[in-house]
């Protein structure tokens, strides 16, 4: 039996995931939680023209180093989202990596206060994905 692929996944980077051990943990619950919150507003109707967003969290150097990378791409359509945010669109539309960073500031609340973490990434990541709701006429999230 294949595993199927959900429209949306959550990577994390392994430096932070070494860091702060609940972020994987955190990341499975979104993911889930994000699908179906994408499905529910009607994302995915289209089951030809299936919009698959990968959300990678870095740190501001790891998202600094991806940045730099991205802007020399022909193929991807780089859109900065905020300080701690940016997408990358391919050519088809229907491929969209976003790479959301946790800032130092953000680290070291988390490391005093844990229970800040899922919320936290939650609304970093519903920005985003409104973000591209929006640039892909598509009802946002809440």
């Amino acid at each position: 039996m294949m595993a199927t692929t959900l429209p949306i996944t959550i990577d994390i980077a392994e430096q932070l995931q070494q860091r702060e051990t609940k972020l994987s943990s955190v990341a499975n619950k979104l993911e889930a939680l994000f699908n179906f919150r994408t499905m529910t507003a009607g994302w995915f109707g289209d089951e030809d023209n299936i919009l698959t967003i990968e959300l990678s969290v870095e740190s501001m150097d790891g998202l600094a180093e991806r940045k730099t990378s991205a802007e020399q791409m022909q193929t991807m359509t780089f859109y900065q989202i905020s300080d701690d945010a940016f997408a990358l669109f391919e050519s088809s539309a229907l491929y969209i990596t976003c790479v959301i960073a946790i800032t130092e500031n953000e680290l070291a609340l988390i490391a005093t206060t844990p229970k800040l973490l899922q919320p936290l990434l939650d609304k970093k990541m519903v920005k985003v994905l409104n973000v591209i709701a929006e640039q892909q006429q598509l009802f946002p999230i809440d």
